[in-house]
């Protein structure tokens, strides 16, 4: 198996847990546009950062942990944000 078929799947998995978590805490995060779009621009910049942040991570304490303790976590608040962002677009055309 590649590596990016591990990253693909734990991506996949990073969306499953975000719509997780959108489903399991409705008023967890920002509830207006402006603020769900701060939080996809912070997820945006972590994005970007993913791959610095994996390098060091990996050389520091093995791919493993780089997967557990900085892809998933950044690729979850990723989308966690974007469904947020989606939230608050859908509560603001339904008043």
């Amino acid at each position: 198996m590649s590596g990016e078929a591990i990253a693909n799947g734990y991506a996949i998995g990073a969306a499953l847990l975000a719509i997780w978590l959108v489903g399991r805490y409705p008023g967890f995060g920002a509830k207006t546009i402006k603020g769900a779009g701060g939080l996809v621009l912070c997820g945006c910049l972590l994005l970007i950062a993913t791959g610095p942040a994996f390098s060091v991570a990996r050389s520091a304490a093995g791919p493993v942990f780089a997967l557990l303790a900085v892809d998933l976590p950044i690729f979850v608040f990723a989308f966690w944000a974007g469904l947020r962002l989606v939230r608050a677009s859908l509560d603001l055309s339904l008043r």
